[in-house]
């Protein structure tokens, strides 16, 4: 069975997403030649302006080494919810969406640094878990609070983390000390209080949250991460 249209621009989407993230030199043009369409196609297939047959919509998917059965929405689906997690990109747009800044694709784009497209395959996602709406012409957010379910593997949390250490490091080179702040502690823990500290972290993460968000009109939007682990190999038994 073939894809539905929706379903088929968005894996084309995701699928040029990622090879540019393995190569940022890589272009429509070269993807458009991967799939053996025309640039000028591909870029009215992406927008929607353009609708494939079945029969083209099964060649293209063959192209990227996806089955057709692979693209239906049930399976979309999970991609969305896999996404929602590894890609940084999904909570920052739910925070701007509170600052009451411009919401169209062109201000979101140039706020984040990302392209019109990535703000506009986003959205759409967001949209299809329920999170956000299109009302009169303009984007609000429906749900903020987010938790992530079982089923989603643990590899998307561990992409949410390589992400978010590549944040923090083009922070590191691109802001000022004025406009970042970076700090780091080195303590004594026993193994058994682990748990108890990984709780008081998540309360003060909470904590902080509802201190610095009463008011979001005009607001920036920030990327805060913690990492604690342990430097030193645990002792056996016999050596305690």
């Amino acid at each position: 069975m073939a894809p539905e249209q929706d379903s088929l621009r968005e894996i084309l989407q995701r699928e040029f997403e990622l090879r540019r993230k393995k190569n940022p030199s890589f272009s429509l043009r070269a993807f458009s030649k991967k799939l053996g369409i025309g640039s000028s196609a591909l870029s009215e297939l992406l927008s929607g302006k353009r609708r494939l047959s079945p029969q083209k919509s099964e060649t293209l998917l063959a192209q990227i080494g996806l089955k057709p059965d692979q693209a239906l929405p049930k399976h979309l689906v999970k991609h969305d919810q896999y996404e929602l997690i590894a890609n940084w990109l999904h909570f920052a747009l739910l925070s701007y969406l509170q600052t009451g800044r411009k919401r169209d694709s062109k201000s979101m784009a140039q706020a984040f640094s990302v392209t019109e497209s990535e703000v506009k395959s986003t959205l759409s996602r967001l949209s299809r878990l329920g999170l956000v709406e299109n009302s009169h012409k303009e984007w609000v957010v429906c749900h903020k609070n987010v938790t992530s379910t079982d089923d989603i593997p643990s590899r998307a949390l561990r992409e949410s983390h390589f992400e978010n250490l590549r944040l923090a490091e083009h922070a590191l080179e691109n802001l000022s000390v004025a406009e970042r702040d970076f700090t780091s502690l080195t303590f004594c823990l026993q193994l058994e209080d682990f748990a108890e500290l990984k709780k008081l972290l998540r309360q003060f993460y909470q904590r902080l949250e509802t201190r610095f968000e009463k008011n979001t009109e005009g607001a920036e939007v920030f990327k805060m991460n913690a990492q604690i682990f342990p430097l030193t190999k645990p002792l056996k038994t016999e050596e305690k």
